[in-house]
Order: C-alpha cells, then sequence, then structure tokens
C-alpha cells in the first residue's frame, strides 16, 4: 500500500511538473502592447499590421491599390479609421465594439464585426478652405472608406451662405471630435476632442483578432508636444 501511494505521489508530481513546463513554455497573449501612430496628415493614411507590429503602408486617402494590400489590418488618417474590410480592402476586417475598458480582461471573440462603409471626411489643409478663400471647408470633405465602429459618424449640412458645414454626430466613435464648437462665437479653443475608453475588437485582413483601445490622441512628433493626430494604441494581438 505504502509502495502504491508513493507511486501515485510520484506520478502526481511529474505530472504537475509537466504542466507547469507546459504553460511556462506557451508565449503569453495577455501582455498588452503600446503603438504610436502619426496619423497628423490631412490627406495620407497610414496603416498598421497587427501581425508586424508596425506601419507598413502611406498612401492617400483615395489610393485604389491599397484595397487590394492584404498586408495591412488598420488604417488611420487623424481621427478616423479603416479596417481592411468592405469599401476600404479585400481583406476579412473589421470592428466591434465591447462594453469592457479593461484590455487584459477575457474578451470573447465576436460572432460578426462591422465591416467598412462610405462616410464624409475631412481631406484637406487643416486651415480654412485650405487656403483657398474661394473653396468653402464643406468642399473638403469628401466620401471616403471608414469603419464607422471606430470613427465617429457624422451628418453634415450645408448651410446657405455660409462656408461651414453643421455637424451632427450620429454615432460615437474612439475618438470623438465635436466640430460644433467651430459654429458661431468663439473658436479659439479648436474643437472638443475625447477618447473613448472602451475596448474594441478589431478583425484583421487574414480573419484573426486583436483587442485594441485608444489611450491618447495627442502626442509628442518632432520634439513638439500634444500634437493632434499623434495616435496612442494599447493593443493585444492574436487573442484567437
Amino acid at each position: 500500500m505504502i509502495k502504491r501511494i508513493s507511486l501515485l505521489a510520484a506520478c502526481a508530481s511529474l505530472a504537475l511538473f509537466a504542466s507547469s513546463c507546459s504553460k511556462k513554455d506557451e508565449p503569453s497573449k495577455a501582455n498588452a502592447k503600446t503603438v504610436v501612430i502619426d496619423a497628423t496628415s490631412y490627406t495620407d493614411y497610414v496603416y498598421f499590421s497587427f501581425e508586424q507590429g508596425k506601419v507598413v503602408k502611406t498612401a492617400k486617402y483615395d489610393d485604389e491599390a491599397i484595397k487590394k494590400d492584404q498586408s495591412w489590418d488598420l488604417g488611420l488618417h487623424r481621427y478616423e479609421f479603416r479596417t481592411n474590410s468592405g469599401t476600404s480592402g479585400s481583406g476579412k476586417g473589421g470592428a466591434y465594439e465591447t462594453s469592457e475598458t479593461n484590455i487584459n480582461a477575457s474578451i470573447p471573440v465576436p460572432a460578426s464585426v462591422e465591416t467598412d462603409k462610405m462616410q464624409p471626411q475631412l481631406i484637406a489643409s487643416p486651415h480654412f478652405g485650405g487656403g483657398n478663400p474661394s473653396k468653402s471647408l464643406f468642399d473638403s470633405y469628401v466620401n471616403t472608406p471608414a469603419n464607422l465602429v471606430l470613427t465617429t459618424t457624422r451628418e453634415l449640412k450645408e448651410v446657405p451662405g455660409s462656408p461651414m458645414p453643421v455637424f451632427k454626430i450620429i454615432r460615437r466613435g474612439a475618438i470623438v471630435q465635436d466640430l460644433s464648437v467651430h459654429l458661431g462665437g468663439s473658436n479659439t479653443g479648436g474643437p472638443s476632442t475625447v477618447v473613448s475608453d472602451k475596448v474594441y475588437i478589431v478583425r484583421t485582413a487574414t480573419g484573426k483578432h486583436a483587442k485594441v483601445k485608444v489611450l491618447s490622441h495627442k502626442g509628442i512628433l518632432n520634439g513638439k508636444a500634444d500634437v493632434t493626430a499623434v495616435i496612442t494604441l494599447q493593443y493585444v494581438y492574436p487573442i484567437d
């Protein structure tokens, strides 16, 4: 009996050791990474790959070749976002907003995600009319692809006799810029911009998934602090 108990104890210890080794050798997927992306251009998108952990492409907002390129997963232009899906790309991408605020929490992969659609976006100079007195700010907005889970959706209406359109927020995204502060009165403070505290699931071009959270919409660029559209992202990849 004593020998049998000793044998069972030895086997249990061996199994525990093997299990411990297995867990130790298994790569951790829970450690969130942080990346800072320069999305300050008003005419170019920057395209990020979760697999490579870096920006892999920079292209004009209307570059048709980028739609066929499956090396990127997430596109950023100022406060607009694209996934490699729908009207933005030929990949399997998409996005889903969770109710979770902690990126390290266990979040199940959603059964479906929202793919990209067309939305008016500001493609112009940051200055009024793009430096052209005959051009209104409304003319600087063009319909381009975006992911409407990550990108704040607005309704734009032209005001007769005014170069400034009316902006109505329909749906809030990962970064919410309230442009209504430009309408009438003083706009010396610029638009009000806030970052969502939600964690998003982004499906990649190849169908894998990442957890993503925007930490900041301002950052340091060329030695200058608090530059808008320098986006800090936190992400966990892969989560499948």
